[in-house]
């Protein structure tokens, strides 16, 4: 189901609900950053160029 079908407040749940069940801690100051930097490169370069890209926001974060 796209997020975008659902409204804000089922959004949100469907968010919580995604977050906990991946571990990702929501309170970490680190994750808006790493979640803003992931949307860039989904938004902004070709689907060639996005591996590179991830390696290199993978080691910034140290998930690499």
């Amino acid at each position: 189901m796209s997020a975008f079908r659902i409204s804000g407040t089922r959004r949100t749940e469907c968010s919580r609900r995604s977050q906990y069940a991946s571990n990702v801690d929501a309170y970490d100051p680190k994750i808006p950053e790493l979640l803003i930097e992931l949307e860039e490169v989904h938004n902004d370069f070709s689907v060639d160029e996005r591996a590179q890209l991830l390696a290199r926001i993978g080691h910034r974060h140290v998930f690499i």
